[in-house]
């Protein structure tokens, strides 16, 4: 136990010797753009991970479906996206439905 006690404040010392590199803080912009990027790869991940039998899940009858629910979240960020970029919206309003039937294509228009 002694000898645990008289080696304990060396290798805390020879620890504190050793500059860990640091990392410039992002810019704003770069915050804004890594988180915005790790909630998209989290929604397709979701996505991908979720069976497609599951897609019309709605936790109550009056809410949207789960893939409701990835459809509004994509044609928001695709709303983000347009204005903050100039160009025209793409979607005022949630993609229909009937254009996006299957998981596959889903996924997709999440992606992009």
């Amino acid at each position: 136990m002694a000898g645990c006690l008289l080696v304990l404040p060396a290798v805390a010392q020879e620890s504190a010797k050793k500059p860990e590199a640091l990392k410039p803080a992002p810019s704003p912009s770069q915050a804004v753009l890594e988180q915005w990027n790790e909630i998209g790869r989290k929604l397709v991940a979701i996505a991908e991970d979720l069976p497609e039998d599951k897609y019309d899940y709605k936790p109550h009858p009056d809410s949207r479906s789960f893939v409701a629910q990835l459809l509004h979240v994509s044609a928001s960020m695709y709303y983000f996206t347009d204005v903050a970029q100039g160009r025209k919206v793409r979607y005022g309003d949630d993609p229909n439905r009937d254009q996006l039937k299957t998981k596959a294509p889903i996924v997709a228009f999440l992606k992009r």
